[in-house]
C-alpha cells in the first residue's frame, strides 16, 4: 500500500514536470555559455502558435553578477528543431534592440521569423559562435499542442 502511494505520488510529480499543456510552457530560459561566463536569458514573447510569427527577445549578461554585456567577436543565432521529426524551419532573424532615441541597447537582441511549422516537441537552440568559428549551442524546449493552425 504505502509503495504504491509512493509511486502514485512520484508519478504525479513527473507529469507536472512536463509541458504538454501550452498553458505549461515557460516563456523563458536561462541557459550558461563559455564556462559560465556568459548567460544568455531569452523569453518568447507570447504564446507560440503553429504557423503564427513567434519573437524572443535575448539578453547577454555577465555571469558573475547578470548585468547586461556586449559578446565580443561573437554573433547569437536562434535556430528551430523538431527532434521527433528530423527538421527545423526557416532561419530565424536577429537584430540589436534600439532605445527611442535610435541608439543600441547593449547586450539585448530580438530573434523574429520564428515560426513552428507543426504541432509537437521544439527545441529552441541558441548558438554563440566565436571568431575562430566555434559554436557552442544550448537549448529549451517549447510543446505546441495539436489544434487551430495560422496561415
Amino acid at each position: 500500500m504505502i509503495k504504491s502511494l509512493i509511486t502514485l505520488v512520484f508519478a504525479a510529480t513527473l507529469s507536472l514536470a512536463h509541458t504538454d499543456h501550452p498553458a505549461q510552457n515557460n516563456l523563458k530560459a536561462h541557459l550558461e555559455f563559455k564556462n559560465k561566463e556568459v548567460h544568455v536569458h531569452t523569453q518568447l514573447t507570447a504564446q507560440p502558435e503553429v504557423g503564427k510569427e513567434s519573437f524572443l527577445t535575448l539578453d547577454t549578461r555577465s555571469g558573475k553578477d547578470h548585468s547586461f554585456i556586449e559578446l565580443a567577436d561573437e554573433t547569437i543565432e536562434v535556430v528551430l528543431w523538431m527532434p521527433d521529426m528530423g527538421h527545423g524551419s526557416a532561419p530565424t532573424q536577429i537584430s540589436r534592440v534600439v532605445d527611442t532615441n535610435g541608439d543600441v541597447v547593449p547586450g539585448r537582441y530580438t530573434a523574429r521569423n520564428i515560426y513552428f511549422v507543426m504541432s509537437g516537441l521544439w527545441e529552441v537552440q541558441v548558438v554563440i559562435t566565436d571568431k575562430n568559428g566555434q559554436k557552442e549551442t544550448h537549448s529549451f524546449n517549447i510543446t505546441l499542442p495539436e489544434g487551430i493552425h495560422h496561415h
